[in-house]
């Protein structure tokens, strides 16, 4: 049986603050993906197009923002707060804070003066307004991030789950108030999004930053003791520099694969896949937060002197994200075409192809491509996780310029997903030349092939019926469900101790425990 360590980091340690980042996440998602359904219903493909690529500029410029200083406050924050150094605490924040206004101001007044050559490099010079307005959210954006590292190192989760809710909200509630005001006079849809997002930014961002300020900064403590800000500045980027550079390395493949995009694709096949991307959030809802913990799991460990219990939890790690993620990328394959049509309606033509084969790239989860990189960068090889980042983009760079001027968006998803590769294949010799683990491949081979057989008898009960969107959605999920949990024991794959297992890590997650109860007390009663 697995380490119960494992089950008490995962499940029941975080308590009630992992409880309401969580509800805070879930209620975000469920508002943004109604947004995202509306917005797109109002401003149909063509508009939706122009809205999408309206974004890529600030997107794009907004990844240089930070060098690395959320992960940097995060850690150090978390740690003098610890240690109950709250000067040190307060010292953290404010540069934090300070260093990524200043760097988000540079970048936003790049991006306003360089909207002209941007939207002609687009072909799209009437955009050019609409860059101009988006660039303005970049230092918004940048210092909302940063306010949101601030809360998660300090365990306000519940203040972290009010800030990405107001912002949900309100952007939500502003694009479609602005569209809906302007498009019967002006027929400016777009500029009624990208208006609603910029002004929910700024909102959010002056929201966040009052919260922040009568929370920590003007708390002062007794102590008299002076610091080097200069030093202390030095030190958060020595330790931020290498993260950030692997997640900009790889935030830069995809904003220079949407440019592609822009550059070769029409203005709807760009709607038709960012409709296509809403939708792989309902993979995301559960692959986000297991991607979040795994790395203050592992990073509670030290390879050199718990080397056996790492090897347990990597292992289990890989097995149970895989079982809930799998079978859910498999559901919505087969699903893609109802999931559009219901949500969206009959004008996203091209959708569920895409969802369809860009929901492929989660099959990665099963291979361990999550717990790969927990791994190497909890246990301070962060440098590796660069070099698996620069590979990615040596391979995604190359394909996607053959590939996108033929095949348009099915070549974007075809790089996006090849270029993955990397991070599994040689990530995984280096897991287990450095610290000797690797994942039960014979487990996660046969989840992978247990979510496809399942799939496909769905897919095939589905289409026996000449059945609505909405009833093949219930039915799909159902049929695919049952099959999983009485195939998953019956094949050996789950036994009672990864029952077990499950039961304790879910146990102090309230609606989870009471969702998951039933169908663990089936595969109990399998296994045996």
């Amino acid at each position: 049986m697995l380490d119960l360590t494992l089950s008490v980091l995962l499940g029941k340690k975080s308590g009630r603050s992992s409880f309401n980042l969580f509800l805070g996440i879930v209620t975000q998602t469920l508002i943004l993906a109604v947004g995202s359904i509306i917005i797109g219903r109002l401003l149909g493909a063509a508009f939706y197009g122009i809205y999408s690529l309206s974004s890529v500029p600030a997107t794009f410029i907004g990844l240089f923002a930070g060098l690395g200083i959320r992960s940097a406050t995060v850690r150090f924050a978390a740690q003098y707060n610890h240690r109950d150094e709250q000067e040190r605490v307060r010292e953290t924040i404010m540069i934090g804070l300070s260093f990524t206004a200043l760097i988000g101001s540079l970048l936003t007044i790049l991006c306003f003066s360089l909207a002209h050559e941007i939207a002609s490099i687009f072909g799209r010079i009437d955009t050019v307004f609409y860059v101009q307005i988006m660039s303005l959210t970049i230092l918004s954006e940048a210092l909302v991030m940063a306010l949101q590292s601030v809360l998660v190192s300090l365990e306000r989760t519940m203040f972290y789950s009010f800030l990405i809710i107001l912002k949900a909200f309100l952007h939500t509630g502003l694009q479609v108030l602005f569209i809906l005001h302007l498009w019967p006079t002006m027929s400016f849809g777009p500029l009624g999004a990208i208006m609603g997002f910029a002004i929910a930014s700024f909102t959010t961002c002056v929201t966040g930053l009052f919260a922040c300020y009568f929370l920590f900064i003007r708390r002062k403590s007794s102590s008299s003791t002076q610091f080097n800000l200069l030093e202390s500045l030095k030190m958060m980027l020595k330790y931020g520099i290498p993260l950030y550079i692997s997640r900009v390395v790889g935030g830069f493949l995809r904003q220079f694969l949407i440019i592609v995009m822009v550059i070769f694709a029409t203005d709807i096949l760009i709607g038709n896949y960012r409709v296509s991307s809403n939708f792989t959030v309902l993979i995301s809802f559960f692959s986000v937060p297991i991607a979040t913990v795994l790395f203050p799991t592992f990073s509670k460990l030290d390879f050199r002197e718990d080397a056996e219990t790492l090897r347990k939890m990597f292992r289990a790690s890989v097995k149970y994200s895989s079982l809930l993620i799998v079978p859910i990328t498999a559901l919505v394959i087969i699903l893609s075409q109802p999931l559009v049509s219901t949500l969206y309606g009959a004008t996203y033509e091209s959708a569920p192809l895409f969802l369809s084969l860009s929901s492929l790239g989660f099959l990665y989860v099963g291979l361990g491509q999550f717990s790969i990189s927990a791994i190497l960068n909890a246990q301070g090889e962060t440098k590796k996780s660069m070099i698996l980042g620069l590979a990615n983009v040596t391979i995604g760079l190359p394909l996607a310029l053959i590939l996108v001027p033929y095949f348009q968006i099915v070549g974007i998803i075809a790089a996006i997903i090849i270029s993955g590769a990397p991070q599994v294949i040689i990530g995984s010799l280096w897991v287990k030349r450095q610290f000797n683990v690797s994942i039960e491949w014979r487990i996660s081979t046969g989840i992978i092939l247990l979510s496809l057989i399942t799939g496909l008898m769905t897919f095939g009960v589905i289409n026996l019926f000449n059945l609505n969107s909405w009833l093949q959605l219930i039915v799909g999920a159902t049929i695919l469900s049952a099959i999983f949990i009485v195939l998953a024991p019956l094949s050996g794959i789950i036994n009672s101790d990864d029952v077990q297992n499950l039961r304790t890590i879910f146990s102090e997650t309230g609606l989870g425990s009471i969702l998951l109860h039933i169908p663990l007390k089936v595969m109990a009663k399998l296994c045996r």
